[in-house]
């Protein structure tokens, strides 16, 4: 359900004015700090998190301002039809000290801009990835990318030994990946914007690559008559379906609680072959999910913790110093120590508090501020997303009349904060209702994310052919697969 304005602009407000600026919205709703508290995540979890979000869907948006140098807070670039700032209002409670009054935000690139649909029609947005959960951040998204990863032999993928670590070829070409003189490597993944995931999400990548070659190497033992070919996609289909199982039966549970999504049939409550699939079903992501979901970013722990083999605190980094920078993992000892913090160090609480290096210096020394809560916001506006009330709507909540008919799922103070900030309960932004929400019984989450969640899982599951519960998969690998 897209919401535009003429001619595919941003909505204006119910009385035509222009909406609140999204930094004052996350400013008015969740504040900047560090809460050292433990947590029920760990930073592996978050980062998975992260991974499958990539796995599914990317946009043009953030790498358009970085990689072309648009500067849409420059008298002569803000009119441009691309831009989009964010206004920092001068009483800004972090930036209200500084000179910074425009925070940059590009526009995602639509299949109008490129000529491939009516500009006429409702934009419709591109999304790089494919939207199944399929590993494609380094198998590739078609034919060509995925030859581009593959050893050709033994169905294994390329990789090379560097400082006793098994890593993925690299790309030495100068781009926006490699920033410092002394940082020469990039990672060659078959998706070609993987060189955007931070060091952990990066990681992550790295053991699943690690994974297909260790699966293709056991196949090739069991199966020395297999052609490479067999061996490759055969390991393929195994890593894939691990990697599924992981996200809906180990992590979301946790999140959406288990006994919720049995009663849902989101997941079976036993290990059973399942033929879920529905030819009717469109594999698609919704850009509501594609939003809603960006609610996570208040688990990012802004410091980079390193761990010895002893698990002893050796250093941190800065979350925001690393962006953009996979060269870091091959130094000294960096790759094994980040990786032990990952799964070592909390994540940071699911809260109204956001640190800052997400909420004020994101992108560090690439842009002089970012706040990336903020940016969520504003992309939700991008795309069109309806209000949040629409969505209580849908998804079985009573649609608010008043500002107080919030309450049913959100404090009153909330209520309170938000009827200041929009002038209509229309107005309200999807994900500004999602950070409001109180959550539901055994879940992280409130109402209208965990709708918007489950009604997307249920499209991971009905509308993937290849879903690993399906009933090509024998008994033994399903079993193995589940318990492993």
């Amino acid at each position: 359900m897209s919401e535009y304005a003429e001619n595919g602009d941003v909505k204006k407000s119910k009385n035509g004015k222009s909406l609140p600026s999204a930094r004052r919205v996350r400013t008015s709703l969740q504040s900047t700090g560090r809460v050292t508290d433990k947590t029920v995540f760990n930073v592996a979890a978050v980062h998975f998190l992260e991974y499958i979000h990539r796995d599914i869907s990317v946009l043009f948006d953030q790498m358009d301002y970085l990689t072309k140098g648009q500067d849409c807070c420059h008298s002569l670039e803000e009119k441009d039809s691309r831009c989009m700032p964010i206004e920092v209002p001068e009483d800004d409670p972090y930036l209200k000290v500084t000179d910074i009054r425009c925070l940059n935000f590009t526009r995602t690139e639509t299949f109008q801009d490129v000529g491939c649909v009516s500009n006429s029609m409702l934009p419709e947005h591109i999304n790089l990835q494919t939207p199944v959960i399929d590993l494609s951040t380094f198998y590739g998204f078609d034919k060509k990318s995925m030859n581009s990863v593959r050893k050709w032999e033994d169905g294994l993928l390329k990789t090379e030994e560097r400082n006793n670590r098994t890593v993925p070829l690299v790309n030495t070409t100068k781009h926006i990946y490699l920033q410092n003189e002394n940082e020469t490597n990039c990672y060659i993944f078959g998706f070609p914007e993987a060189g955007s995931f931070d060091l952990r999400t990066t990681s992550i990548a790295i053991f699943f690559m690690r994974e297909h070659n260790r699966l293709a190497k056991i196949l090739h033992e069991l199966n020395p008559c297999w052609k490479d070919d067999r061996l490759f996609k055969v390991a393929r289909q195994i890593n894939i379906a691990t990697t599924a199982n992981i996200f809906i039966y180990e992590l979301l549970p946790v999140l959406l609680g288990l006994r919720n999504m049995i009663n849902y049939g989101l997941i079976s409550n036993r290990i059973q072959q399942v033929n879920v699939y529905d030819e009717d079903a469109l594999p698609i992501v919704f850009a509501e999910y594609e939003i809603a979901t960006r609610f996570f970013h208040t688990l990012l722990n802004g410091r980079i913790k390193k761990y010895n083999e002893n698990y002893n605190y050796v250093d941190e980094l800065p979350y925001s110093d690393t962006l953009y920078r996979q060269d870091v993992l091959e130094q000294n000892n960096n790759f094994e120590e980040i990786n032990r913090g990952t799964f070592y160090q909390n994540a940071a609480k699911m809260d109204d508090i956001h640190d800052p290096e997400i909420s004020e210096h994101y992108f560090g020394h690439l842009q002089k501020a970012h706040d990336l809560a903020a940016s969520d916001i504003q992309r939700g506006r991008d795309l069109g997303i309806g209000g949040h009330n629409e969505y209580r709507r849908i998804c079985g909540l009573k649609a608010a009349k008043i500002f107080e008919d919030f309450s049913d799922v959100i404090d009153i103070e909330k209520v309170e904060m938000i009827s200041h900030l929009y002038e209509h309960v229309d107005d309200v932004d999807l994900l500004a209702g999602i950070m409001s929400e109180n959550v539901i019984n055994d879940t992280f989450v409130g109402p209208t994310l965990f709708c918007i969640m489950a009604r997307q899982m249920n499209i991971f599951r009905f509308g993937d052919r290849f879903w690993f519960e399906r009933l090509q998969y024998i008994r033994l690998h399903l079993h193995y697969i589940r318990v492993q």
